[in-house]
């Protein structure tokens, strides 16, 4: 008659310890993994919104377009209100720095925005792209029988890989030129027309900055006009 053999309780315990040493070896690797493969995503839809504002600025040799009130209106009468800095360093006049901010504080003129961007706001008059010229791809799971401002297409105007909105910036005065959003006294500028930056892993506005590029240990947004 045979002996059946039985693992004993030590050596479950033993390789329950070493899978968990595993695990723990593996996982932070695998969850790191993913998290770059999103930040690299992050820079590649915020260099295609960058580029989706050159072609516009090249097509009406501007980008925003502001109204007799000088506010920057979009689709469905939403807007918003550069803020105009001096700037007494700018050659000539206006000596001013005057950029349009337009992200999750103003989310539905963002949404409006990208609408224009990606002809996929409906048969309305857009104020910005009056050509309807698809600069920007919209997303493949947007679905252009709903509104564009439809609860279920929201998700799939160009957010993040987080879920929120980008930050746009734009100097509407045309100059390339943008104060920096984290210390808009410090002097230092970002040269350049337009600026996109994702409020990263952590889902907060940093105000552009990133622990890698001298910000705070917990500051993690992505920009583009970080190295």
């Amino acid at each position: 008659m045979k002996t059946r053999k039985y693992f004993t309780l030590v050596e479950l315990l033993v390789v329950a310890g070493i899978i968990a040493l595993l695990a723990g070896l593996i996982l932070p690797a695998v969850i790191g993994g993913a998290q770059q493969g999103r930040i690299t995503q992050a820079k590649s839809d915020m260099n295609a919104i960058q580029m989706a504002f050159s072609q516009m600025d090249q097509t009406y040799h501007r980008i925003l377009k502001k109204g007799s009130d000088g506010k920057v209106k979009f689709l469905d009468g939403n807007a918003v209100e550069p803020v105009s800095t001096p700037d007494s360093s700018l050659p000539e006049e206006p000596k001013t720095t005057e950029i349009a901010t337009i992200g999750k504080a103003n989310e539905d003129s963002y949404n409006a925005l990208i609408a224009e961007l990606t002809v996929t706001g409906g048969s309305n008059t857009y104020s910005q792209n009056t050509r309807k010229i698809k600069f920007l791809e919209p997303n493949k799971n947007f679905d252009p029988t709903k509104a564009y401002n439809h609860d279920d297409n929201k998700p799939y105007l160009w957010r993040d890989p987080w879920g929120n909105p980008y930050t746009v910036m734009i100097n509407t005065n045309g100059t390339e030129r943008l104060i920096k959003p984290d210390n808009p006294s410090s002097g230092k500028y970002i040269m350049t027309k337009t600026a996109v930056y994702s409020f990263g892993p952590n889902g907060e506005d940093n105000q552009g900055k990133n622990a890698n590029e001298g910000g705070g240990k917990l500051d993690d947004d992505i920009a583009t006009w970080h190295k």
